[in-house]
């Protein structure tokens, strides 16, 4: 437990840093102590960290600068600035640069990847999936109304902590409506085929739309175990393209003839090819399955 003082002048100079920005090459070493690793991918690694000062764990993401420009991490710190710590997105504490990497602190979640719960757990039941559908949607609503679109949303971004609560994490593909062109806003958001919305494939112009098209293959894999447009696993690229694109989704796995009603028409709902017909994530949250105890 950190003393009301202690963590009082933490907030504020946390504060501080954030509103006069600059990047700083040596704090990290000096202020950070670097645990165990709890996370890896084709960015870099995760670690567990500890602030030398208040003892507070945190988690301390490193990207290769190969594998990414200063002015797209620039513009992760800057969404995480602005939507980071509220409405079950990721706190954003501080955030470095060093000779080879840039560096993200943000609060530790220690409930690991839904995608490893699916994979070591299975499916969920409607209450659980609902709970995590509702908890996204506020997430996507609230980033929705700053202009900020995810861009990236998939079961590896989103974290379950201890509690069952979730966070939505890595903001690298993610853009604001505003002030970014299209070519800009495919740049930034290369997002996972198997979550990209028609309009995407297609390279029209992308929204906020596009999240919630992912929320809606996100719900159906936690609902009924495979990808709605690849459901043996086995497609290519170009043919689960093609699939995204004609709309026509599994309907025959064991798990959507189990589902109820209001959540098959719910899927439905998301999972519409048309971006300007599609449920916005304010409508999801007011659907009947989602607004039910």
């Amino acid at each position: 437990m950190i003393p009301n003082v202690i963590a009082s002048t933490l907030k504020q100079q946390r504060c501080e840093r954030m509103d006069s920005w600059r990047l700083v090459r040596s704090r990290l070493q000096q202020e950070y102590e670097m645990e165990g690793v709890i996370g890896e991918g084709g960015f870099g690694l995760v670690h567990v960290g500890r602030h030398k000062a208040s003892n507070a764990r945190v988690a301390i993401k490193r990207v290769s600068k190969q594998l990414t420009t200063k002015e797209n991490f620039m513009q992760e710190v800057e969404i995480l600035k602005q939507v980071g710590g509220t409405h079950n997105v990721l706190e954003l504490r501080e955030a470095f640069e060093t000779s080879d990497a840039y560096v993200l602190v943000t609060e530790l979640v220690q409930g690991g990847e839904l995608y490893d719960d699916l994979v070591e757990h299975g499916v969920f039941g409607e209450q659980r999936a609902k709970e995590l559908v509702r908890e996204l949607a506020i997430a996507l609503e609230y980033l929705h109304s700053k202009h900020v679109v995810h861009a990236d949303v998939k079961p590896e971004n989103i974290l379950l902590d201890k509690h069952a609560s979730m966070r939505l994490i890595d903001f690298g593909q993610s853009f604001k409506l505003q002030g970014a062109n299209l070519a800009q806003k495919r740049r930034l958001a290369a997002c996972t085929t198997a979550y990209a919305s028609p309009e995407f494939i297609c390279q029209r112009e992308s929204g906020c739309e596009m999240d919630v098209w992912a929320l809606g293959v996100v719900l159906y894999i936690v609902l009924c175990g495979t990808h709605p447009f690849d459901p043996t696993d086995d497609a290519t690229d170009k043919e689960l393209q093609l699939r995204i694109l004609s709309g026509k989704f599994d309907q025959e796995s064991t798990g959507w003839a189990y589902m109820s009603d209001s959540a098959r028409e719910l899927v439905c709902r998301m999972l519409t090819v048309d971006p300007q017909e599609r449920i916005s994530a304010s409508e999801v949250l007011e659907h009947e399955w989602v607004a039910s105890s």
